[in-house]
């Protein structure tokens, strides 16, 4: 066997797992999402506030797990990853979002629990905000400097007034 075909082996490979993967999730995530510590606490005590969801996740798979978590009602909109070029960390996902558009900057703050959140968030010239636990690495989320680093969500009462 040779190295192209190899690669094209490989390759394909690759693309199955994906795919099954993404089926996997699709079906179960959705149902089997837990919210952490202080969640609903924080969503309640900052009710009054716009809140939006961007994810690179596609956009039905995250209404779907706000729904089950009983949470959706405290987002204003959800825009999902369904469209590759305009993942995170790419700031287009913040440009559709209307709110975004509307308000001056340094009124809107981004919190994720990854690194290209943070990233993100500069990129936009926003504050930025890392939660400790989640999917993303601490070491990661130090290296990209976020204003603010919290180890539980409801911390944010102390930042945002």
């Amino acid at each position: 066997m040779n190295l192209l075909s190899l690669r094209k082996e490989n390759a394909q490979l690759l693309n199955e797992a994906v795919i099954t993967f993404q089926n996997y999730y699709k079906i179960h995530s959705p149902g089997h999402a837990s919210l952490y510590p202080h969640a609903i606490e924080a969503l309640e005590y900052f009710k009054d506030k716009i809140k939006i969801i961007i994810t690179n996740s596609p956009k039905a798979t995250a209404e779907q797990i706000l729904f089950n978590s009983g949470i959706d009602k405290y987002f204003k909109d959800i825009i999902g990853g369904d469209d590759e070029s305009c993942q995170k960390p790419s700031v287009c996902s913040l440009n559709r979002s209307s709110y975004y558009l509307k308000n001056s900057k340094d009124r809107i703050i981004i919190v994720g629990d990854m690194d290209i959140d943070v990233i993100t968030g500069k990129s936009a010239g926003i504050l930025t905000c890392a939660v400790t636990y989640g999917i993303g690495k601490k070491k990661d989320l130090v290296k990209a400097g976020p204003d603010y680093m919290i180890d539980d969500i409801i911390k944010l009462k102390e930042i945002i007034k």
